[in-house]
């Protein structure tokens, strides 16, 4: 049984709560650029990725993929996770963890990201990740997805309306060529069955994860230069990045996005022949909002 709030309590509770809501829903639509749609971005999740302007679709190589076709490159177990301080506003959460397991000429991932206000608002998403080289010189891949959406500030409110906790699923698919030792080309369709959910009874429309399709390329030199871009047809969104080897151990990165600037670095440490561990930096410069920054961490182990 819950305890009755008195009405200064929920005042000021509802005060503090319409804030928080407020932040998250200024970055949801600055993620998005488009204010009808949940977030559920994760094209930007990792550090090397975020450093790169989000132009990875052609890249793909490690747990942080963002087309799924991409893993099956991968030749040793990964896991990873991933941090993103999003413009310094504390009680928002932004996290992403990881693993890819190779199996002869399969390889299986798990992901989740979750994005939210502590205690106010959740959009989770648990990922099961399958790829395969169908040939040579070609990889195809698939994501099959599961949303979760809560509002626990709801429940705190006892608001009838809210209906809990909605679960439903989408899924990506994914292709990757190799022209050349040094040229690839990427295509991805992300969420193509266009799922949509109702948080609130008293919507009057569903709120909908767009389908989106992107067309990527990676131009690699001298295997110490790395180009990528990527355009997203649904944004209208041109990204593009780039990549440069120091030495083994230190990787350089500048990119952009909605005409903001990115950059970081990763450093690689190998251990032994069979294991490697890799940190990762990046940043964003939004016009309007400032700094934010992503680190993340990969350690892979395998023959």
């Amino acid at each position: 049984m819950r305890k009755n709030k008195s009405s200064g309590d929920v005042v000021m509770w509802l005060s503090g709560y319409v804030i928080k809501l407020l932040v998250l829903l200024i970055t949801i639509h600055l993620i998005t650029n488009h204010c009808l749609y949940s977030a559920f971005d994760v094209l930007n999740t990792g550090a090397r990725p975020y450093a790169l302007g989000g132009a990875y679709s052609a890249i793909s190589d490690d747990a942080y993929a963002t087309n799924p076709a991409g893993f099956s490159s991968i030749e040793k177990f990964e896991i990873s996770a991933n941090y993103n301080n999003l413009y310094s506003v504390s009680d928002i959460e932004n996290y992403y963890f990881s693993f890819v397991l190779p199996a002869n000429k399969n390889v299986l991932g798990f992901s989740f990201h979750r994005l939210g206000i502590s205690g106010i608002y959740y959009e989770d998403i648990y990922f099961l990740r399958y790829a395969r080289a169908i040939l040579e010189k070609t990889s195809l891949g698939l994501n099959f997805k599961f949303y979760g959406i809560s509002a626990p500030g709801y429940e705190t409110l006892d608001d009838i309306l809210y209906k809990g906790e909605k679960i439903f699923s989408g899924y990506d698919i994914g292709f990757l060529y190799n022209l050349s030792d040094e040229l690839k080309i990427a295509a991805l369709g992300t969420d193509l069955n266009s799922p949509g959910y109702k948080l609130l009874a008293s919507s009057p429309d569903s709120e909908k994860i767009k389908s989106d399709f992107i067309f990527a390329v990676c131009y690699t030199k001298f295997n110490k230069i790395v180009f990528t871009g990527e355009y997203q047809f649904f944004n209208s969104e041109l990204r593009l990045g780039s990549e440069v080897s120091i030495s083994d151990i230190l990787f350089v990165r500048l990119g952009s996005n909605r005409n903001n600037f990115t950059g970081g670095i990763g450093i690689r440490i190998s251990t032994s022949r069979k294991t490697l561990t890799q940190f990762d930096f990046g940043f964003a410069m939004h016009r309007t909002l400032g700094l934010s920054y992503q680190i993340s961490t990969i350690f892979r182990w395998g023959k």
